[in-house]
């Protein structure tokens, strides 16, 4: 019977560590890998020869399972031609994936097409990812996205 109860634990234990495969989710650093309702995030969008063309900032004001939504500001604008600037409203939508905490952000979720995505990964509360400009045949221009989770 002992050995039954502790083959069981065991069980228990492997299941359990099986859904953090791809990040350390000891409890004091599980926040520092996935959005969350009321923090801040700032944001750096890169060209494709690594310029900065625009930062600012994230307000996730909601976020229910792997459905996130929230505000954003831009406060510096270094390349005011990019494709997609004139249709970043402010506000935006997005989804966090439960297997490798990849979040798909749209930022003018009223539109379909000529939005700016943001497509990231948060590690160690640090954003690195990628920007791009989507349109109905291909997207227009693309880069790197970074930045650091605020509070």
């Amino acid at each position: 019977m002992r050995k039954f109860f502790l083959l069981i634990i065991l069980s228990v234990f492997i299941l359990l560590s099986q859904g953090c495969k791809n990040v350390d989710c000891s409890l004091d650093k599980i926040d520092q890998y996935y959005l969350k309702a009321g923090s801040a995030y700032s944001f750096k969008m890169l060209d494709e020869y690594g310029k900065s063309i625009a930062e600012g900032k994230i307000i996730v004001s909601f976020k229910q399972k792997l459905k996130i939504s929230g505000t954003y500001t831009i406060d510096n604008v270094y390349q005011k031609s990019f494709s997609g600037l004139e249709n970043m409203k402010g506000e935006f939508t997005a989804s966090e994936s439960e297997n490798d905490n990849t979040v798909t952000m749209n930022l003018n979720p009223k539109i379909t097409y000529n939005n700016v995505i943001f497509e990231f990964r948060l590690m160690m509360n640090k954003i690195e990812g990628r920007w791009y400009y989507n349109t109905p045949s291909d997207n227009k221009s693309e880069g790197d996205l970074t930045g650091m989770k605020l509070n």
